[in-house]
């Protein structure tokens, strides 16, 4: 099962079998050991490999079909890691001239998104408004919390 596992997070993560082994510091010929001479490989490999594709040993040795079950938010980030490691690949053949006008466009663009994503609201308090600004995230939980809370208030007035 670990063999199959480790060939999927090599494939999603679109790297070759010996990117890995060589980010890893194994032998090349140790994904051959283990398909064709039946080989299993040391706890110590399996805890690399698991932390290299940021999953648990459970998923690898097929205990688990969840790659990551404490941790969503981690799973989804290999999926922009795709993205990332296309732009790291694209920017490497680039020259230093050319480096240094992609990245003040990077810089431009996010901070762009952070002015998108942060807007301000005033809150009433006792003593009068306070204004605070809150980023898309939190405009989220403050507009839950607010239905919710009119949720709670319908359903006592009944």
């Amino acid at each position: 099962m670990y063999l199959q596992r480790v060939s999927e997070l090599i494939k999603i993560n679109k790297i070759t079998n010996n990117k890995m082994l060589d980010d890893l510091g194994l032998s090349h010929n140790m994904i051959y050991n283990w398909s064709k001479r039946n080989q299993t490989p040391n706890s110590d490999t399996i805890i690399k490999i698991a932390k290299y594709f940021n999953v648990t040993t459970d998923y690898l040795l097929g205990l688990s079909d969840d790659p990551n079950p404490s941790n969503k938010e981690e799973t989804e980030k290999l999926v922009s890691n795709e993205a990332e490691e296309r732009l790291i690949e694209y920017f490497r053949t680039l020259s230093d001239l050319d480096k240094g006008e992609v990245l003040g466009e990077l810089k431009y663009k996010s901070l762009e998104n952070k002015k998108r994503d942060t807007k301000t609201y005033s809150i009433a308090a006792r003593d009068g408004q306070k204004t605070i600004e809150l980023n898309k995230e939190q405009r989220e939980k403050l507009a839950e919390s607010v239905d919710n809370a009119k949720t709670t208030r319908e359903r006592n007035l009944y």
